[in-house]
């Protein structure tokens, strides 16, 4: 009985897993581009489980786990998760959630996602009597510290008219009211805050249209039509070009002081051209318009002047003046010469074929003549020949 008893019992308890560790106190990436984060658990029996989640996105199927038990039966858990994400996730946390069947902690740490901007510019409308003319442009990249360059304005054919200054506001010089026609046109915003997008591109671009109502203008390129030509008893055309934003809503032509009617003789039409024009110093191909009047038979009396006037609302009515003239002489020594051209070759042609008949005569003339002589000698040739024998 003085001899004790001795029972031993292993108590075996569960311990939830202590707080998970990240192995970066934060994740600052590129868009698209994978990076890899590491979360370990320890402490934990039975073994904790790791889930991951980044933003509101389970990736937890997309980490892999390995797991390592030590001498006082607790296991080490440590994930690894590497993962793609564009832009929509930055500034979002990821969360590391490790636990088992007692509970579990959650740690978690900031996502940075640096992406080039995308670079907004939206389109205005403007009056030519406006005397301020802004353009503004937003971009939204990370980080966020951008560098605005050079402005440029650009006809909608893509031709660059001119380079600004300027920022996220755009102010165009002021020009004369008459001038601000010249506006109109695309205007781009360039923006980099130094990362590349996935192009390779760190300059990123952003480009609206800016539209300036003003009176109609008449186009440079009318300089050349100002003197128009025609011949008695045909049709010609007269054609004037213009620049109008918004489109003329009259639209006249005028002789001597007075309008011309519709008629068999006078027509009239118009239509959408590629016109040229200079803006701001620059001759650039824009969308216009061509008016067309045609006049049929001409006579005498309807070589003249003859004005267009044109109105669409805004500001003042302009006019065009175009001179009708008869054909002059430098269009006719083309033909003059063409025509002597033309008139040479035929008359040495037929010289030259009187030069052959004449000589085919003369052969045949000359064959006449000393054919029977030719035959005389011939005939002697062919008479026997008498040997003498001398005895």
């Amino acid at each position: 009985l003085d001899i004790p008893m001795t029972t031993t019992a292993l108590i075996y308890l569960h311990l939830m897993p202590l707080m998970p560790v990240f192995s970066a106190s934060l994740v600052n990436t590129f868009e698209m581009v994978p990076f890899s984060i590491s979360c370990t658990s320890t402490g934990s029996r039975p073994v904790a489980a790791i889930w991951w989640i980044i933003g509101q996105t389970d990736v937890t199927n997309l980490a892999l786990s390995k797991e390592k038990q030590g001498v006082d039966e607790t296991f080490m858990v440590t994930s690894t998760l590497t993962y793609t994400v564009d832009r929509n996730f930055n500034l979002q946390s990821i969360k590391c959630t490790a636990n088992n069947t007692i509970g579990g902690f959650l740690n978690q740490i900031n996502l940075f996602v640096r992406f080039p901007p995308d670079v907004s510019v939206y389109n205005v409308t403007y009056e030519m009597t406006d005397p301020t003319r802004i353009i503004n442009c937003t971009a939204d990249g990370y980080p966020d510290t951008y560098t605005f360059y050079k402005w440029q304005h650009r006809s909608l054919y893509g031709h660059i008219i001119r380079e600004l200054d300027g920022d996220t506001i755009l102010t165009l010089p002021l020009v004369p009211t008459t001038l601000r026609y010249q506006d109109n046109g695309e205007y781009v915003c360039t923006v980099s805050n130094g990362i590349q997008g996935p192009d390779g591109v760190e300059k990123r671009q952003g480009a609206a249209k800016m539209t300036v109502y003003a009176q109609p203008v008449f186009t440079s390129d009318n300089d050349a039509r100002n003197i128009q030509y025609g011949d008695i008893g045909t049709t010609v055309h007269i054609v004037v070009h213009v620049f109008s934003v918004p489109k003329f809503i009259y639209n006249a032509w005028f002789n001597k002081g007075k309008q011309i009617q519709t008629s068999t003789k006078f027509l009239f039409s118009e239509s959408l051209t590629e016109v040229e024009d200079v803006f701001h110093g620059k001759t650039v191909k824009v969308d216009g318009y061509k008016s067309i009047l045609t006049i049929n038979d001409l006579t005498k009396e309807d070589f003249t002047n003859y004005t267009l006037i044109l109105e669409n609302g805004i500001g003042k009515s302009v006019e065009h003046t175009v001179v009708l003239e008869l054909s002059t002489s430098t269009t006719k020594p083309a033909t003059l010469s063409s025509g002597v051209i033309i008139g040479a070759v035929c008359g040495s042609l037929v010289a030259l074929i009187v030069l052959m008949v004449l000589l085919v005569c003369l052969i045949i003339r000359i064959r006449k003549v000393f054919q029977p002589l030719a035959q005389h000698w011939n005939g002697k040739d062919d008479a026997p020949k008498h040997t003498n024998d001398v005895h």
